[in-house]
C-alpha cells in the first residue's frame, strides 16, 4: 500500500472513532469537532470562538478536507499545464550562426536550466569554446553590432544578441524580428517565443536563452 493509502486508512480510522465517541458524553463535545475538522471545516471558520482566530483558521487550512482541494487543484493544474519538454534546441557552432547570422567557434554544450513562472518560461544553455574567443570573433560581433543593431548590441558586459524570431529561423538565410497585423499596419510582434545570446567580454562562457514571454 502507498503513503497515500496509509494516510487516507489512518483518517477513515479516527472518523470511525470520532463517531463511536458521539455516544459518550463525556467525548461528545470533542468527538464532534473532530468531525466538523475532518469532513467539513468551514464552521471553524464561521464560528471561530470555540478555538479562537487564528487556531480556527490554521485548523481550516490544514484540515483533510483542504488537502483533498489542494490536491484535486495539482491535478487540475497537471492536466491543464503538463510538464514542458526542456530539450536543448540548440548544441553546435553551425546552431548558433543559424539563430544569430554570426560565425561562432565550436563550441561545447556543458549545461542546462530551465525557468518558468506565469508569464515567462525558457531553457538556458551555456556553452563553452573549444579554444580562446579570437580577435576575428570579437571583431565579427562589433560588425554584427553595427550591421544588425536592431538585434545585437554591445555593454559593459559584453554582446548581447536579442530576437522575437520569424520561425523556422535562419538568420543567414534572411529570417528576421516577425511581424504582426496591428489595425492594418506590420509592426514588430514583441511576445511570444524569444531566443537571447550572450557573449562576455571576459571569461569564455556563451549563454543561449530560448524562451516565451507573454
Amino acid at each position: 500500500m502507498s503513503i497515500l493509502g496509509y494516510i487516507i486508512c489512518g483518517w477513515l480510522a479516527s472518523v470511525l472513532v470520532a463517531v463511536c465517541c458521539l455516544a459518550k458524553e463525556e467525548w461528545h463535545e470533542k468527538a464532534k469537532w473532530f468531525l466538523c475538522w475532518s469532513l467539513f471545516p468551514f464552521p471553524l471558520i464561521f464560528k471561530p470562538k470555540r478555538f479562537g482566530y487564528v487556531k480556527s483558521w490554521l485548523l481550516f487550512f490544514i484540515s483533510p478536507f483542504m488537502f483533498s482541494v489542494y490536491f484535486v487543484a495539482l491535478v487540475i493544474w497537471g492536466f491543464y499545464y503538463p510538464p514542458q519538454d526542456v530539450s536543448m534546441p540548440y548544441r553546435t557552432a553551425g546552431d548558433l550562426k543559424m539563430i544569430t547570422g554570426v560565425e561562432f567557434p565550436d563550441v561545447a554544450l556543458v549545461d542546462s536550466d530551465y525557468y518558468s513562472d506565469w508569464n515567462r518560461e525558457e531553457i538556458i544553455m551555456k556553452f563553452t569554446p573549444s579554444e580562446p574567443l579570437t580577435k576575428e570573433f570579437i571583431r565579427s560581433l562589433d560588425k554584427a553590432c553595427k550591421e544588425d543593431s536592431c538585434c545585437w548590441s554591445k555593454d559593459n558586459e559584453g554582446y548581447h544578441y536579442f530576437i522575437f524570431p520569424e520561425r523556422p529561423i535562419d538568420r543567414p538565410a534572411g529570417t528576421h524580428i516577425r511581424q504582426v497585423d496591428c489595425d492594418g499596419v506590420m509592426t514588430d510582434d514583441w511576445d511570444g517565443d524569444y531566443i537571447e545570446v550572450q557573449v562576455p567580454l571576459k571569461g569564455d562562457t556563451i549563454y543561449v536563452s530560448d524562451g516565451w514571454c507573454l
